[in-house]
């Protein structure tokens, strides 16, 4: 919708067929209005259609004009709601992971564990950014002498040395 825009500031063609999703231009509302009847008039003067193609050819595009709004109005909302939809589905899924890790934490602590970390988690999740880059944290440290026999901990002690 246009909400950022004032009314004095949209064309007056605009304002009477009461558009809210489409802002054309002057020039182009020029062309809708004026431009219609100009060539509705030349039609007439060269007997190709009655003189009532002056008033019925732009009262036609300013319908056409107003349907292409309203089917604009169809798809800004729709992909709202799509978006909405999408937003309520990651939600769940980050819920249900943190819901998973909570349970194998209790789960690893009742059973007097320490749990170890799972295979594609190196690192700890970081909430996504939204519009701006993420800033990489730095990695806690290395792994721990018992872990040092698995694949997963050599590459990471690996790195960390490359690197320091």
């Amino acid at each position: 919708m246009i909400a950022d825009v004032r009314a004095k500031d949209r064309p007056f063609y605009a304002r009477v067929l009461g558009l809210q999703y489409i802002r054309p231009s002057g020039l182009l509302c020029f062309f809708f209005f004026e431009g219609a009847i100009a060539l509705a008039t030349l039609l007439a003067l060269a007997e190709l259609v009655t003189w009532w193609a002056v008033v019925v050819l732009p009262a036609a595009i300013a319908i056409m004009v107003k349907i292409n709004d309203l089917i604009a109005g169809f798809g800004v909302r729709s992909a709202a709601r799509a978006q909405a939809r999408a937003a309520v589905r990651s939600a769940t899924r980050r819920a249900a992971k943190r819901e998973a890790k909570a349970a194998r934490r209790k789960a690893a602590e009742d059973a007097d564990i320490v749990p170890a970390q799972p295979v594609g988690e190196d690192f700890p999740e970081e909430p996504p950014a939204v519009g701006r880059a993420a800033v990489p944290q730095p990695y806690a440290g290395l792994a721990a002498p018992d872990e040092v026999r698995s694949s997963q901990a050599r590459r990471r002690q690996s790195a960390a040395h490359r690197y320091d």
